[in-house]
């Protein structure tokens, strides 16, 4: 919902408002971490309405507050972090866990450096046919974007979990979708797709509830059945 600030708030507020119910109905806290996706993007989502009042009260063209770095930051150095080990907790198979380990310290490094590209280089956000658009302090940007997608998307893909290879297809198939429409608002754009994917992660925690709750001897892990 990047295309004004009340579409952002109400995308915040309704995904976040997912995220805290998926967490309230996981029990194996290895899987925490996974589940409180939806509640990181909700999160995003509200700085990204606290961003487009900013813009719409300054009145100026382009804009970096704190909003915008701790944006930056969640986008850039939290989420390529994140996702590989939130997926490694809960992976039986020690081998798939060292890549993931591996994922992770990319993401890492991509993120250090694109924070402190940002930094230096005091790149901001402005609006573009309505929606928003963040400076990337590098370029040519495909360069940064095939080490973030490997890091982000990668874990997911080599998981033994079914469920969770299908959750990154589906981020696989929105990336390209979302790089192949805009571009230049990738950043902005990802963030409404990537909220709304975290979407299957509630109805998968759900049904594995719904199975506990009917007595099954064997609910099933993040992924799929014991």
């Amino acid at each position: 919902m990047c295309f004004s600030a009340s579409a952002s708030y109400t995308a915040g507020v309704v995904i976040g408002g997912v995220g805290v119910a998926t967490l309230s109905m996981v029990h194996d806290r290895k899987q925490r971490m996974f589940a409180a996706l939806p509640l990181l993007f909700g999160v995003h989502q509200l700085l990204e309405g606290v961003i487009w009042t900013q813009l719409d009260e300054s009145g100026r063209a382009s804009l970096r507050t704190p909003a915008v770095q701790l944006w930056l930051l969640i986008a850039w150095l939290v989420l390529p972090i994140w996702v590989p080990l939130a997926v490694r907790m809960f992976e039986p198979d020690e081998r798939r866990r060292r890549w993931m380990l591996g994922l992770a310290f990319v993401g890492a490094a991509i993120g250090v450096f694109l924070a402190v590209q940002s930094v230096l280089s005091s790149s901001g956000v402005q609006a573009y046919q309505n929606h928003l658009e963040y400076g990337i302090p590098v370029a040519p940007s495909w360069l940064l974007a095939m080490p973030y997608v490997l890091a982000t998307c990668i874990p997911l893909l080599i998981s033994s979990q079914p469920f969770v290879r299908v959750f990154g297809v589906a981020m696989v198939v929105s990336m390209g979708v979302t790089a192949g429409l805009a571009a230049k608002s990738f950043s902005s754009v990802w963030c409404y797709l990537a909220a709304v994917l975290s979407a299957m992660l509630f109805v998968h925690f759900l049904l594995l509830n719904r199975r506990e709750q009917a007595g099954d001897p064997n609910p099933g892990t993040a992924g799929a059945p014991r």
